[in-house]
This record gives C-alpha cells, sequence and structure tokens, in this order.
C-alpha cells in the first residue's frame, strides 16, 4: 500500500534519538520500528514545551500516516509526551 501526507493518520510511539540543527531524528515505531528519519524539530518543541536539549531519548505519541511509503511523505500530528516508561523497562533480562 502506497501511502502519501493526505493518508489516515494512527496514533503511534516516536523515540527522538537526536537532535540536529532545525531537525529531531526519530523513529516512528508504526511505520518503521528501526529507521530514524530527520522531521522539522519546532513542531515537537511547540507541542511538548521541551527543549532540545531534552528531548534525545525522549518517547514522546504522535498521529503519523503510517501507510507513507516514503520518509518525507511522513507527517506527525498531535504530539505529546509519552508516560514514564517503568523503571527497568528497557534493560536486558538478569
Amino acid at each position: 500500500m502506497t501511502g502519501n501526507r493526505a493518508d489516515a493518520r494512527f496514533p503511534t510511539p516516536v523515540e527522538v534519538r537526536a537532535v540536529e540543527g532545525d531537525q529531531a531524528h526519530v523513529v516512528v515505531v508504526g511505520w518503521h520500528i528501526a529507521r530514524s528519519i530527520g522531521v522539522p524539530l519546532a513542531p515537537i518543541l511547540e507541542a511538548t514545551g521541551l527543549t532540545a536539549a531534552r528531548l534525545p531519548g525522549r518517547w514522546l505519541e504522535a498521529e503519523a500516516n503510517c501507510y507513507a511509503e516514503h520518509a518525507e511523505d511522513l507527517v506527525l500530528s498531535g504530539i505529546t509526551i509519552a508516560p514514564d516508561l517503568p523503571v527497568g523497562w528497557m534493560e536486558p533480562d538478569q
């Protein structure tokens, strides 16, 4: 299925991996579980109230057109800060 900017959007976790200039490098889990893409930073800052320095490593929730075929067609909206994960959640099993 080919997607574009006008496609339906679905709730998805978004991991902020890094911030460079006016871009945030994120993984949009509902689009691709491991591929990091660059998205405009300003809407994320505006929606969350966080500074760029506080974003890397942060999990967000957003709506995205998850069927977009190309990264440049991916659009995030309704961005919010995801609840913190329980302590130890991301650590390997002992």
